[in-house]
């Protein structure tokens, strides 16, 4: 495979949601459907505000350890953290 090549992803990071009420808290503030979202499916979602304009995109991951991983601009993780810690449950 001649077209392998190593991508430095250093301008990204990963956000963890733990919880038992973690599907429930994002269903109902994220773009994506969560009933897609699986161990082996991950999904790009996006945050908006409540008039619909953008804020956040990510990916969303579901590995098999009870959490939700969210794949983000590490520059914009700050600001992602607070406006979800704004909707906390």
């Amino acid at each position: 495979m001649s077209g392998l090549r190593r991508v430095d992803l250093a301008q990204r990071c990963l956000l963890a949601i733990t919880g038992a009420d973690r599907r429930d808290f994002l269903q109902g503030l994220i773009t994506a459907d969560l009933r897609l979202l699986s161990p082996r499916r991950a999904l790009w979602g996006a945050l908006l505000t409540p008039q619909g304009k953008y804020l956040f995109d990510f990916f969303l991951l579901e590995p098999d350890d009870g959490r939700f991983l969210l794949e983000a601009d590490a520059r914009r993780a700050p600001a992602l953290v607070r406006r979800l810690s704004m909707y906390r449950l």
